[in-house]
């Protein structure tokens, strides 16, 4: 990086605008599609589902905007070269989305440990390197955790939510740990379903 003499990179405004608008879009489509999960069945009394639940929703929107801005200022001092390509951030909020997606489904029909709790951890740590995925980890199980919690929607009593929690943090962070054994993708996906 070069640095000048204030300490400041050469990090512009544009570049810091540009990427915290791109962050923003992916945030509303997260906030979108969770919103769908929550409420797809609902729809025919969506009006009355928000009035009688609205306090919940606006407090699970405002938690996963507060995650959100929280990954972006790690990405913005720890990691700047996804914050340089709107790609790698839509890279990064693909494996978010895919993991809320299917972490509900399966969370709903099989069992709220049926969950993929390794994937964001593994996918991040092979595609963005392993400081990244430890973070994205963390950011997965706090999203879950906060959909669980404030949607009213699982059918997991309260120690199950925060074993769960608990779960998803210690599986991703054992699969990264354990990610640089498996030379392969094939290992890799092995490791992922092992853990």
């Amino acid at each position: 990086m070069n640095f000048t003499k204030s300490g400041a990179t050469d990090w512009s405004r544009q570049k810091t605008l540009r990427s915290s608008m791109i962050f923003m879009l992916q945030f509303f489509l997260l906030v979108l599609i969770t919103g769908v999960l929550l409420l797809y069945d609902k729809f025919p009394v969506l009006a009355e589902t928000v009035r009688k639940n609205g306090a919940n929703y606006l407090y699970l929107v405002f938690c996963m905007l507060l995650l959100v801005w929280i990954m972006y200022f790690y990405f913005f001092f720890e990691d700047r070269s996804v914050l340089e390509s709107g790609r790698s951030i839509a890279l990064v909020f693909t494996i978010l989305d895919v993991y809320v997606i299917l972490s509900f489904v399966m969370g709903q029909l099989i069992h709220i440990y049926a969950r993929p709790v390794a994937l964001v951890a593994l996918l991040v740590f092979v595609l963005i390197g392993r400081k990244n995925a430890i973070m994205m980890n963390i950011m997965s199980a706090m999203v879950m955790f906060i959909i669980d919690n404030f949607s009213g929607r699982t059918i997991a009593t309260n120690n199950e939510i925060y074993s769960s929690l608990i779960i998803s943090f210690s599986a991703g962070m054992i699969a990264i740990f354990f990610g640089d054994f498996a030379k392969t993708r094939f290992k890799i996906v092995g490791v992922g379903i092992f853990i």
